[in-house]
């Protein structure tokens, strides 16, 4: 015997509907970033830029919302930290 939860129609719509807006602020090498989002996104530039660091931002998110984010921050140190820090401009 199984248990389910039928959620009403205003939960089912509020569950499904896309992300519009993804911004992220001082993570790993994003200083700031806001991506308005459509049904068909693509990502391309050259190496080091962030597209694979965007993407753990979605990814991050989702394990926060899964595991909490003591976990999921944890899980991302790769011993390089997750703020970004901005280079030191200063010659020596």
């Amino acid at each position: 015997m199984g248990c389910s939860i039928i959620p009403n129609y205003e939960e089912k719509e509020r569950m499904n509907s896309p992300l519009t807006t993804i911004t992220t602020q001082n993570y790993r090498c994003l200083a700031a970033l806001s991506v308005h989002t459509q049904p068909l996104n693509v990502l391309f530039g050259p190496n080091g830029v962030g597209k694979s660091t965007f993407l753990d931002t979605l990814w991050f998110l989702r394990d926060c919302a899964i595991r909490g984010v003591e976990s999921a921050s944890s899980d991302r140190d790769h011993g390089i930290g997750l703020l970004w820090k901005p280079k030191n401009k200063q010659r020596l």
